[in-house]
């Protein structure tokens, strides 16, 4: 049986009703005949459909009748040859039927997956299959029509047979919604006998095949359908297959005729009825489009061929239905006439996509959003099978879905586009229209709104006389040629919404797909556009591109280098397709190679001299046209800017604007997607856009210009970072910064918390301006950077960072005026070295150090270091020398107006007194410390001492009192919000829970989670 269609692999539940079988006009016996002679027609329709009457369950709801059809027979045959053979008996038997005569039916087909019991299908899919018999669209559909059977069929069976269906169009049904149980809504669509979509002249028609004439008069039962190259083939049961007939043109039906023509070819002309006496013959107009006409019994007038006499009258059963480019004619009676075609107009089919692309890879995720979106319509109906707009599109409030993909240039948005529209080629049988706005091209000016619409109606073919000269004229021209016709129109690289509003089809057939550098906000808050943003490709997504373009040996052979390769691309798509592209000519050098060449080159390698489209910098170039000098000069300064990102304050500072001004410039380099707007207020760029930024930056702006606005966010980002210093360590000497250049907005920081905040957010920001501060010899930044941040340093463990920003203070020392400034920096390399364990190194810059200040007779910086000395040298397990280096300390300490300093040493002399065994008197010197931190609050410093008391006690026994004053440690160090000293001190409380034997405490406290940190128990000597 040659018919198509998804096959249900579960019942298939067959419902039919006999339209006003309980009229009160018909008797008990008329209801019975009808009833008996409806069952023989049914099973001659299941019959046709290669469905056994026996195999099926069958029983009666009310006036319903109920047939289950077993899973082993298909459910495609029961949509597509039942109706029609059910249409075609019930035509044949009405004129002499003694129950059937003007009966219609309404048929429904719904698939069940329910467990049946000797099949007789469950309570729920029963129940929705009734529902939908009874739907007040099922009913009011048939009787606003001629039809004799309404086809019903559920959404599952609507996409399982219908939408594939090559003998049905989908769009011949209309779609419905019908309340399900529990106030549900369920969709449903409604088709009408006549309705014949044979769209491949293989498929014989089976309905009339199955059928047999019940009279003797000359019988042409005539299915019109697509040949190949265009033709229409009449098919005669039993007869060859009549050629020759072409559609160009569009189809126009009248009373019970249809005439199908074009300007070229034959036409066909069935039936062509007489006027009424005294009234002039209506004109068939041509190039009507999708014009629907259902008639029975009408008389038919004579029609005469041009090259032989009138032979025949032709009268047509059943209904004319006629869409695009085929009709279906239910049973004629006489002579079918083909007629030469006089002048109606071609009606063009466009199909202008240009070709797919070749190279796309991955994507899945963005073509399921725009399948969602080009598939749902404002009211709800599916786009991608709604019927012509004469048909069913006249729905209230029913608008064109339009979709624009925004995203930078090189990003793949017309590739996606192309991707899309290949894939769906099918949803738009009436064309396909393309154009390239040239809204970002080498090109120049973006093409004007009025040639894109004249190129549209040269697309269909409209003499040139015609086209009028004002565009809104034109545009109107333009919406009433693709007026409901199934037709994708995709308007490729625009520039604007204003370019793209003529171009916008009124009819919610059509379907729009925009591609744009810019977000074009007035379609989506006028015409409610989707809007999709494209980013870059996931590394899988590029990994793909690569073996696609160079196959999947040669990039499995190299799987280092090929993500080396994606990285350095950023996995960008038009620079992985320009490497692609360099490795695929380059066949014999690996991998690696062009890997380390991209690495050393950067974004000249993706450059090329004389194919711009080829140029990575060329394409980004096209999207600083359409912006203002302000803001271009913007973009370029937010390339040089220090850190992977910026926030608002700190592009003020940047670019001297005002946080107003600024943040419109900001919106507009967003619409463009040149810019990334992130969480909390973070603005950020590709790391490519970003290297053509600065490029930017660099050829474009002077030098004075570059200097001041880097000399301004290095001040921005210092003295907020000294601010942020001043609340984690207030007690630290001032070592205030110079004064800031004008034009800068500083942060405002409340508290510590917030200080920590802020540094978490902008730490590498704060590296990167130190990096670039040394290369541009700003050595007091570069100072005083490293200074302000050690104590986050210290209380985030940022050990290797701490070391890195004191080496670079130590090299801009050398020129600063300020003896201090080499000796701190001494200082604090020698600490750094310390903390990673470096001991040999950290000696020797502590020993230049104390040399330094006691050259200088710098006694506090002398104490300090003596200190910083004695941290090594207990680290090293010299508690003695250690010792020796702290009472050193103190000494000096005391010789200065200092107490929090002298407490901090008081606390070091005790600490190695206790790891001497001199328990009591280092018990002394800890209590001394905290007396001294009563009258002189320095949390840091009072912490410290209590974790040196709780180590004492641990070790002479005292396991509750060192729990005690460990805890009140770790609690201290929570406060100041340091992780780092905070696991040292819930390291050592594991000690006494430990000798308690409470493991369990242990646990709970985390102790092990102290050591994640990778630190063991240190003294705090933060003096300076």
């Amino acid at each position: 049986m040659a018919v198509t269609g998804q096959h249900a692999a579960h019942h298939t539940i067959v419902i039919y009703n006999v339209e006003g079988l309980d009229a009160s006009t018909r008797t008990p016996l008329h209801l019975t005949r009808t009833t008996v002679e409806l069952g023989a027609i049914v099973a001659e329709g299941l019959a046709a459909a290669e469905v056994p009457w026996d195999a099926c369950h069958r029983e009666t709801h009310g006036e319903s009748l109920v047939v289950l059809v077993p899973p082993e027979y298909p459910t495609a045959p029961l949509v597509e040859v039942l109706p029609q053979a059910v249409a075609h008996a019930v035509h044949t038997h009405n004129p002499d039927s003694h129950g059937l005569s003007g009966t219609r039916l309404r048929l429904v087909v719904h698939t069940s997956e329910d467990p049946v019991n000797d099949y007789a299908p469950m309570s729920g899919s029963l129940s929705m299959a009734l529902r939908l018999l009874d739907a007040v669209p099922s009913t009011t559909t048939l009787a606003d029509s001629s039809a004799v059977v309404a086809l019903i069929v559920s959404g599952s069976v609507f996409d399982e047979v219908v939408r594939h269906s090559a003998v049905l169009d989908p769009a011949a049904f209309q779609q419905a919604e019908v309340m399900a149980e529990e106030g549900r809504r369920e969709v449903a669509w409604i088709g009408l006998s006549g309705h014949s979509y044979l769209s491949d002249p293989a498929v014989p028609d089976l309905r009339l095949a199955k059928s047999t004439p019940t009279d003797t008069a000359p019988d042409k039962r005539v299915s019109i359908a697509t040949g190949t190259n265009g033709t229409l083939e009449a098919v005669e049961p039993g007869a060859a297959r009549l050629r020759g007939v072409t559609i160009t043109g569009g189809v126009h039906g009248t009373g019970s005729g249809v005439t199908i023509g074009g300007a070229t070819g034959d036409y066909l002309s069935i039936g062509t009825p007489s006027p009424p006496a005294g009234k002039p013959r209506d004109p068939s107009p041509s190039g009507m489009d999708r014009t629907h006409v259902a008639s029975t019994h009408a008389p038919a007038h004579p029609v005469t061929n041009p090259s032989t006499e009138a032979k025949a009258t032709a009268q047509i059963h059943g209904g004319v239905a006629a869409t695009g480019n085929s009709a279906a004619v239910g049973i004629v009676h006489g002579v079918v006439h083909l007629h030469a075609a006089s002048s109606p107009s071609a009606l063009v089919v466009p199909r202008q996509l240009p070709a797919a692309p070749g190279l796309f890879a991955g994507r899945m995720v963005e073509l399921a959003r725009l399948d969602r979106a080009l598939s749902a319509a404002p009211d709800g109906s599916d786009t991608a099978v709604r019927g012509p707009a004469s048909a069913d599109t006249s729905v209230s409030g029913a608008t064109v879905v339009v979709s624009a993909i925004g995203g930078a240039g090189g990003i793949g948005k017309t590739w996606l586009a192309l991707a899309w529209a290949y894939r769906h080629l099918d949803r738009f049988p009436d064309g396909q229209l393309f154009v390239d706005l040239r809204g970002f091209s080498p090109a120049g000016e973006p093409m004007a709104p009025g040639a894109a619409v004249r190129g549209f109606l040269n697309a269909f073919g409209v003499n040139a006389s015609r086209i009028p000269t004002d565009l809104d004229a034109q545009a109107a021209l333009y919406r009433s040629l693709v007026a409901g016709r199934r037709m994708l129109i995709v308007l490729d690289n625009a520039a604007t919404s204003q370019q793209v509003v003529p171009l916008l089809p009124g009819s919610p057939t059509c379907t729009v797909l925009i591609t744009s550098r810019h977000r074009l906000a007035s379609l989506i808050d006028r015409y409610g556009a989707r809007h999709l943003s494209l980013g870059v490709l996931t590394h899988e997504e590029s990994r793909s591109l690569f073996a696609t373009r160079l196959g999947t040996v040669r990039v499995a052979a190299e799987p280092f280098a090929l993500d080396e390769l994606v990285n350095l691309c950023g996995s960008y798509p038009l620079a992985l397709t320009i490497t692609a592209r360099q490795a695929a000519t380059r066949p014999a050098i690996p991998l690696a190679e062009i890997a380390a060449e991209l690495r050393e080159l950067g974004l000249e390698m993706l450059d090329h001299d004389t194919d711009s489209a080829a140029s990575l910098p060329a394409v980004l170039s096209w999207s600083l046209r359409h912006l203002t000098e302000q803001q271009r000069t913007v973009f370029a300064l937010l390339g040089i800017a220090p850190g992977p990102d910026i926030d608002m304050l700190a592009a003020a500072s940047l670019t001297s604007l005002s946080v107003t001004r600024l943040r419109r410039v900001l919106g507009t380099l967003e619409d463009a997607f040149l810019i990334d707007l992130h969480t909390h207020g973070r603005y950020a760029m590709h790391d490519l856009v970003r290297a053509y930024a600065v490029t930017t930056a660099r050829d474009n702006l002077a030098e004075p210009l570059r200097s001041a606005a880097l000399e301004r966010i290095m001040d921005f980002y210092l003295h907020t970072a000294h601010t942020a210093d001043r609340l984690l360590d207030p007690h630290a000497a001032l070592a205030r910064p110079r004064p800031p250049v004008p034009g800068i907005k500083l942060h405002t920081l409340s508290d510590a918390s917030a200080a920590i905040v802020w540094l978490e957010s902008v730490h590498t920001h704060l590296l990167a301006t130190q990096r670039i501060a040394a290369g541009i010899r700003r050595h007091h930044v570069v100072w005083h950077l490293a200074r302000n941040l050690t104590s986050f340093h210290q209380r985030r463990g940022h050990l290797d960072a701490d070391l890195a920003t004191w080496n670079a203070a130590l090299d801009a020392a050398a020129h600063l005026p300020e003896p201090a400034a080499r000796i701190l920096a001494h200082r604090y390399v020698g600490r750094a070295h310390a903390r990673l364990e470096q001991y040999d190194a950290a000696i020797e810059h502590l020993h230049q150090a104390a040399a330094r200040a006691e050259h200088n007779h710098d006694t506090t910086q002398q104490a300090a270091t003596h200190l910083d000395l004695a941290r090594v040298w207990g680290q090293r397990r010299d508690d003695r020398t250690a010792l020796d280096h702290a009472r050193r300390a103190l000494e000096l300490y005391e010789g200065t107006d200092n107490p929090t300093r002298q407490a901090l040493a008081r606390n070091a002399v005790g600490w190695f007194l206790a790891h001497l065994g001199e328990y009591d008197t280092a018990r002394e010197f800890c209590r001394a410390a905290l007396t001294l931190l009563s009258l002189h609050h320095e949390p840091q410093v009072e912490a410290a001492a209590l974790d040196s008391l709780g180590w004492i006690d641990h070790q002479t026994g005292n396991h509750d009192s060192a729990i005690h004053h460990y805890h009140q440690a770790v609690t201290q160090y929570h406060s100041l919000d340091n992780a780092y000293e905070a696991a040292n001190s819930l390291d050592n409380l594991g000690h006494p829970y430990v000798a308690l034997s409470t493991p369990a405490r242990v646990r709970d406290l985390g102790w092990s989670g102290g050591r994640e940190y990778g630190c063991g128990h240190q003294v705090i000597m933060n003096g300076l």
